[in-house]
């Protein structure tokens, strides 16, 4: 039987907001989310309200927009769906807390920087969007910017791949290089292609760019178009640390500089004079 449209209006709802705490690091269950749609949704099941939030990741996935982790795109879904998404975001509020966001905690001391990282995506492009979400809603959802412009939230992510690099080192019998670990775009000035100046296991220069966020690992995220070229023409060393899921269960995959070249890319903004 068809959702209604009754229905599906839960879904949605109870979707975005999963994904502005996931965001903004506020504690939620997502089976507590499923039990409030089911008391809409009488004769739902709670498998398929589950299906119902992966086909709202799907239409996200499609569009490059975040999504909740834990609910994989499945992309059959039905044109009620998308069009109860765009209505949504037409007339929701933007998908922050009205109170200004805490900093972010500063970087815990990692016991063993293995036990953190994990294999990076697939970088494949997701399928054609069925729907596409009128530009000018993207600010609603557009956790990647926001990501970029909390400079707090960058610093600890920054911090946090610094305590794991010395653990690294140390672990490899490193000590001496563990201690020349740098925070470059500290000491060293912002705008340089890269935030930490660290050293690969035979000790020649590995030069990491941090980009962190509270959702998952494919979560979009901003490069500068300095920091584009210079992972393009600094290909020795360079490793570009994506950390997600902050605040939670921290975990971080590494792209090389080849990895970076494969990246999808959109143009953010323009030069302009007259």
């Amino acid at each position: 039987m068809d959702w209604s449209p009754e229905e599906v209006r839960a879904a949605v709802q109870a979707y975005f907001e999963m994904l502005r705490r996931e965001a903004t690091g506020i504690p939620f269950t997502k089976a507590d989310f499923n039990r409030e749609v089911r008391k809409v949704c009488k004769d739902r099941t709670k498998a398929s309200v589950e299906l119902k939030f992966q086909n709202v990741s799907a239409i996200l996935e499609e569009n490059h927009l975040p999504r909740v982790e834990g609910y994989a795109p499945r992309h059959n879904y039905q044109n009620l769906l998308a069009e109860q998404v765009v209505d949504y975001l037409q007339n929701a509020p933007f998908l922050e807390p009205p109170e200004p966001p805490k900093v972010a905690p500063d970087a815990p001391r990692p016991t063993d920087w293995r036990a953190f990282i994990v294999p990076r995506p697939a970088l494949k492009p997701p399928p054609p969007p069925k729907v596409r979400l009128p530009p000018q809603l993207f600010c609603k959802v557009d956790y990647a910017a926001r990501d970029a412009a909390n400079r707090s939230l960058g610093l600890a992510g920054e911090r946090f791949i610094i305590e794991l690099e010395k653990d690294r080192l140390r672990t490899l019998g490193h000590e001496n290089l563990a201690r020349k670990v740098v925070h470059a775009s500290q000491e060293e000035g912002d705008g340089l292609g890269f935030d930490i100046r660290s050293f690969n296991d035979a000790g020649d220069p590995r030069l990491i760019e941090v980009k962190t966020t509270r959702l998952g690992p494919r979560a979009p995220f901003f490069m500068s178009p300095g920091e584009v070229d210079f992972a393009r023409t600094c290909a020795d060393g360079y490793q570009l640390a994506r950390l997600f899921q902050w605040g939670r269960q921290p975990k971080m995959f590494l792209l090389g500089a080849d990895d970076v070249s494969h990246l999808r890319m959109e143009p953010q903004q323009f030069r302009c004079w007259v």
